[in-house]
């Protein structure tokens, strides 16, 4: 071998040796970044979630039943919606359920919530977000269990409320 051919050798096993780390590094980070950027747009976007099922929460009643028990009845506000309008990317999904889990208002097919009571979270609210499947799109979904009360008694309500993800992903490819 000759010594251009070992110079020229040696040249590119430091370039790669250089190269490949760095490579490897930016991958690394890309990732992580993106990773971050989408959790502060869940953070942005899980916000307007609650903010929708609050909306929907404050209007709901409590009436005497026909059986004797009470009912729930929703009065679903525009505003509560407007939000997920701005882009028609993005659909909003809710479902309202009553006391004693029957549909009251919203889409029947959107699974129905059977987690963990939420805990502690940085919400004034009992709230718990997580991602699911609806329609075969992933979603997001915020539920807020709602205190209801009424001359008919009182109550808990749940209130889901789900989002699909083009905003979200949208968001965290731009603040990358």
């Amino acid at each position: 071998m000759t010594a251009a051919a070992r110079r020229q050798s040696l040249r590119q096993r430091l370039l790669l040796g250089i190269l490949a780390p760095v490579v490897l590094l930016l991958i690394a980070n890309s990732i992580s970044l993106y990773r971050q950027a989408l959790r502060a747009a869940d953070t942005a976007y899980d916000r307007t979630l609650l903010a929708s099922a609050k909306s929907i929460g404050e209007q709901l009643e409590l009436l005497p039943g026909d059986n004797g028990h009470p009912r729930v009845r929703a009065t679903v506000p525009y505003a509560a919606l407007e939000a997920f309008e701005a882009d028609s990317r993005s659909h909003l999904y809710y479902r309202v359920t009553g006391l004693a889990g029957e549909l009251v208002s919203g889409f029947e097919d959107l699974p129905v919530w059977r987690g963990p009571l939420p805990e502690r979270s940085s919400y004034a609210a009992l709230v718990h977000f997580y991602d699911a499947r609806f329609q075969g799109e992933p979603v997001r979904m915020a539920v807020l269990l709602q205190p209801v009360t009424g001359d008919a008694g009182q109550g808990m309500a749940t209130i889901q409320v789900a989002e699909t993800l083009e905003l979200r992903e949208t968001l965290a490819r731009q603040l990358l």
